[in-house]
């Protein structure tokens, strides 16, 4: 008997609060201004004044599309970023000019090869001057046509001082050759080896730093493509987070919801903006970031030209210059 009064009891009980329920999702909701300021609305759990239901969104409103809010028919392309990165490479530049040194190297080393050929050439102007006479000015060489050995000859007579020539300009012209054969198996041989091969690195160094900025150029349009989808992503999600919250006024202003569903849609607009501004500073940085790569001028300007959702290119490899 008392199990049968505990169960009539609970079922009138649960009936009272299905019909409480169904009474309040069938009320009527003020439709303008006026019939919302005449209709009295219950209070909050807290005793807070219901604040008024906000108008609903549009039905025909348009929405953002994530495939046409974004523009991609441009003028830049991850080709063009690359080829432009690639060619504008200051990198790469100092690489190319590493290049023409050791290409100059090369020519030097390939110079050793060749026998050493040298000439000297010098002139030198003596001051001009009489010469003494060669046995001084106090006497002269005597002589006679008498036969050798006669004492006392007759007759004698004076001859001529000797002097020695003077020769005022001298003139020296030299040449010589050298042929370094032992040079030519023990170091002239390996030393151009060595600049050739040096030469060669160096060229694989500028295609590397070619493709290496090319590639740096790649990440950074396509981290720009990603950048300006999360915009559209976060402009999205700032519209739910805002059709949420219009639901929650709603329901608050009905009794179906507390203060802090309110409170909570207002936190989750606030981080949806905070995210909505983020995301531009981060449009506005890898923009900054593809410029720099392709060292664009400041007044030139582009959009993505390619979809994110089309694959990219096949990756291929090119021979160095």
């Amino acid at each position: 008997m008392n199990r049968t009064i505990r169960s009539l009891g609970g079922f009138f009980l649960i009936g009272s609060h299905a019909a409480t329920a169904y009474a309040q999702t069938t009320a009527p909701v003020p439709t303008s201004a006026n019939s919302a300021t005449s209709t009295a609305t219950p209070a909050s759990a807290n005793g807070a004044s219901a604040t008024p239901p906000s108008a609903p969104k549009a039905p025909n409103e348009p929405r953002l599309n994530l495939e046409t809010a974004v523009p991609m028919n441009g003028n830049l392309s991850a080709k063009t970023v690359f080829e432009r990165a690639a060619a504008s490479s200051f990198s790469a530049r100092a690489q190319e000019a590493a290049l023409i040194a050791a290409a100059a190297r090369v020519d030097a080393a390939w110079v050793n090869f060749l026998p050493r050929l040298s000439g000297n050439a010098s002139y030198r102007r003596l001051s001009s001057f009489t010469p003494p006479n060669a046995f001084g000015s106090g006497g002269a060489l005597v002589g006679t046509t008498s036969p050798a050995g006669t004492l006392n000859p007759t007759p004698t007579f004076a001859l001529e001082g000797t002097k020695f020539p003077l020769v005022l300009d001298n003139y020296a012209l030299q040449a010589s050759i050298a042929i370094p054969l032992s040079d030519y198996f023990l170091r002239i041989n390996k030393n151009y080896s060595a600049a050739t091969n040096q030469q060669e690195a160096i060229r694989y160094d500028v295609a590397a730093a070619r493709a290496k900025s090319g590639s740096e150029g790649e990440l950074a349009y396509y981290s720009w493509v990603r950048a300006q989808r999360a915009l559209v992503v976060a402009k999205l999600a700032l519209e739910d987070q805002q059709t949420h919250l219009k639901d929650a006024k709603n329901l608050f202003g009905v009794g179906n919801a507390s203060k802090a569903d309110v409170l909570r849609a207002e936190t989750n607009v606030a981080s949806a903006e905070l995210a909505l501004e983020r995301t531009k500073n981060l449009v506005e940085l890898t923009e900054k970031q593809v410029r720099i790569a392709i060292h664009a001028r400041p007044e030139e300007l582009f959009a993505p030209f390619e979809t994110a959702t089309e694959s990219p290119p096949p990756f291929a490899t090119e021979s160095p210059p």
